[in-house]
């Protein structure tokens, strides 16, 4: 066995007892708890419940979950849910143990049961989107609860509040407090001692010093204040009959409808609870280890344990986030150190049944109470002092008084409803237009050398409407962009409306959209998409796909569907330059050098000395005027057709620039320093430029140099011009 493998066993090992340890009075604890509706004499059954769910559960879930370092057991929710069914089953059927045990164990196999289908269909994702408020405001409320119901056995009362004695219930109530302090004292002095374990023993201490000079009865047989000998049903088979509802079937002819109805509820809420407190415990186990748990697995184990745990005659377990922490700290890593705690509890029911009923109720009322007031979630009760956040706040709360007087499940259903309002409330309230631009404050990157074309863009651009949506369209974001497009619907004919930060859209959003649409071409108003990616690219529930398969692609053209927003505003300004401009046609002939701007106020023989620089050359669309990562090595003037300049991306190419006939690239030719593209500059259509070598300029400066500076002078015009542009669109950026 190697080093690190007898590590990871050593730490497992002392995991599993130190989860143990702490897990024993807690599983006692919360056994005593749920069988409370039957009253004090059954206080050893409910331990020997509470100790067979740790068993069961937590054997099972570690064996077969997806959380390696979780410790499964009873816990504060499970408990609340179980002890809520056992008290209507004795309003209907009294204390008829049979009947108790068998309807217990259908409800636990039920909820077992229903947990394994949220984890084979993958349910467990969605627990992880649970609003926070919602759990913070069921975990207050069942923390109140737990409460609340150990105030009558901490003062010894076994009914009604009128049967108070303060001359018996001084001992429970000392008892009770002093397994506090002892607890608050341990966790002073060094938290490696579980706090739990040590009031537990401090509160037999305290019952035994008043016991002794005869101040409480001496006796674990009979008497009120302690749990009483927990029985053994590993014992014998005839106690694993008598204690274990698999062998109740004949229970099965005292039952109707409406308690397999009742059982089927009680299921349902704790296959929720339990699946909500184990994943949340999942979560907190990943941020310690550093591991990611499996969902889908976790609910199967927890499931399976469950169900071992209603067959058994165990209470009803989840993931127990404290148990976890220690056992992790401990030094817990791996299902062993789960399934070792489970071992050790089995140990301490077959040999120490009769010594534990010696435990004080009290004892564990105290540890309730430390339980319960540490279950609290305190950062939610500080939202009250953060105005922005005071609606959750609220939420909490409700959902915190709804578990108290009413039900847990409804407190969690009406929680994430409200939660739910409030979500698409402000998603409402949420602009979905990212940015609005009219096509004379920010231009494509196309580049233009004519101050014609450029003109033009400038003057009539403002008819040119771009949209950058943003967020989740459907219904109530979607609504608000009908009033903003009606109210620019005469201010503009070519409208873009851009869907690249847009996360998701609903069929409401999108029956609204192509209203939008349709309502456009009505006026004869041109539309453009952008941002949509193509089929081969995009994934099976793109927005892309919702779109075609409803209508809307077919609608606005599949001719002005464009990936980026940059092609959407090229392709509104060819419309526009075609509309303005009557020399702009895609026919055009090749251009002379006097047909480039930079040149025009040149001298003639200034011109013929760079008529003898040119060199020719022809291509067909897609062919690379510069590979990628080559030298440019020459100055472009683009006669014919489009140059496409690419910058290399991770996953594929990025267009950074189109160049148009009579617009020119590699100025840094003109310098000494190397220039290189990464991505290449490649023809979109069939091409035809003019190449001024770099070594050709080098031997006009030399022997033309006044023909070169004036041509300079005209770049830095040109340039001049174009940053001016630039510098505007940013500030609008800025602005926005």
């Amino acid at each position: 066995m190697t080093e690190i493998k007898q590590s990871e066993l050593m730490g497992d090992i002392w995991g599993g007892l130190t989860a143990a340890i702490v897990a024993l009075p807690l599983a006692l604890a919360f056994g005593v708890a749920a069988f409370a509706p039957l009253g004090a004499e059954y206080a050893s059954t409910g331990a020997l419940v509470g100790l067979l769910g740790s068993i069961y559960t937590g054997f099972a879930a570690a064996k077969f979950g997806g959380t390696p370092a979780q410790i499964t057991g009873p816990t504060g929710p499970m408990t609340v849910v179980s002890t809520a069914f056992i008290a209507q089953i004795v309003t209907v059927h009294g204390a008829n143990l049979p009947v108790i045990a068998i309807l217990m164990a259908l409800g636990i196999v039920i909820g077992g049961a229903v947990q394994i289908l949220i984890g084979l269909s993958g349910g467990g994702k969605v627990v992880k989107y649970m609003p926070y408020p919602v759990v913070a405001g069921f975990m207050n409320g069942i923390a109140i609860i737990i409460f609340i119901g150990q105030i009558k056995p901490a003062l010894g009362i076994r009914g009604s509040w009128s049967e108070f004695d303060v001359s018996v219930g001084w001992v429970p109530m000392l008892v009770a407090i002093g397994t506090v302090v002892a607890i608050l004292v341990s966790r002073k002095i060094s938290k490696a001692v579980p706090g739990a374990l040590v009031g537990l023993v401090a509160g037999i201490i305290i019952y035994m010093a008043l016991a002794a000079p005869g101040l409480a009865p001496f006796t674990s047989t009979g008497n009120p204040l302690l749990i009483g000998t927990v029985p053994n049903p590993f014992a014998s088979w005839e106690q694993m009959q008598r204690l274990m509802p698999v062998f109740q079937f004949g229970a099965l002819e005292n039952l109707g409808f409406s308690d397999f109805k009742m059982a089927f509820t009680a299921g349902l809420a704790l296959a929720v609870l339990g699946s909500i407190d184990s994943l949340l415990t999942s979560l907190i186990a990943d941020s310690v280890t550093h591991t990611r748990h499996d969902s889908r697995k976790e609910l199967i184990g927890q499931g399976i344990g469950n169900i071992l745990s209603g067959l058994g005659g165990g209470l009803a377990g989840a993931g127990a986030t404290v148990r976890t922490l220690v056992n992790v700290r401990a030094g817990g890593r791996t299902s062993r150190s789960g399934m070792l705690h489970s071992t050790v509890i089995f140990l301490v029911v077959m040999v120490f049944g009769a010594p534990a009923g010696w435990i004080p109720l009290a004892a564990l009322s105290g540890i309730l109470f430390y339980t319960a007031v540490t279950m609290v979630d305190y950062y939610s009760l500080r939202l009250i002092k953060r105005r922005n956040v005071r609606s959750e706040f609220f939420i909490m709360i409700i959902v915190t008084a709804v578990t108290v007087m009413v039900d847990l499940m409804v407190a969690v259903g009406l929680g994430c409803a409200i939660a739910a309002i409030l979500f698409i409330t402000q998603q409402i309230k949420q602009p979905v237009v990212h940015r609005r631009e009219r096509g004379n404050e920010i231009f494509s990157r196309r580049v233009r050398s004519s101050a014609k074309e450029t003109a033009i863009l400038k003057k009539f651009g403002h008819r040119t409407l771009s949209y950058e949506l943003k967020g989740s369209l459907f219904f109530g974001t979607t609504d608000a962009l009908i009033s903003e497009v009606e109210a620019d619907i005469e201010s503009a004919d070519k409208f873009i409306f851009d869907f690249s930060r847009v996360k998701d859209i609903d069929l409401s959003g999108v029956k609204i959209l192509l209203s939008i649409i349709e309502r456009l071409h009505s006026k004869n108003r041109r539309v453009f998409f952008s941002g949509l990616l193509k089929f081969e690219e995009a994934s099976a529930l793109s927005i892309r796909e919702m779109l075609q398969d409803m209508g809307v692609i077919a609608e606005v053209g599949e001719e002005n569907i464009y990936e980026d927003h940059d092609l959407a505003m090229e392709a509104a300004e060819e419309a526009l330059l075609r509309e303005h401009h009557e020399g702009y046609t895609d026919d055009q002939a090749a251009l002379t050098l006097l047909d480039f701007e930079s040149f025009q106020k040149l001298q003639k023989d200034e011109v013929e000395e760079f008529k003898m620089l040119l060199q020719e050359k022809k291509l067909k669309a897609g062919d690379y005027l510069f590979a990628k990562g080559e030298v440019v090595d020459s100055f472009v003037l683009v006669r014919k057709g489009e140059l496409n300049v690419f910058k290399q991306g991770k996953d594929k190419d990025i267009r950074i620039a189109t160049v148009s006939p009579g617009a020119m690239l590699g100025w840094r030719a003109l310098m000494q320093d190397e220039q290189r593209i990464t991505g290449g500059i490649r023809a979109e259509t069939d091409v035809e430029v003019y190449l001024i070598p770099k070594e050709a300029l080098a031997k006009l400066e030399k022997e033309h140099p006044m023909a070169l500076l004036h041509f300079h002078r005209e770049l830095l015009r040109n340039a001049v011009e174009r940053m001016q542009t630039l510098t505007s669109e940013l500030i609008l950026l800025e602005e926005r």
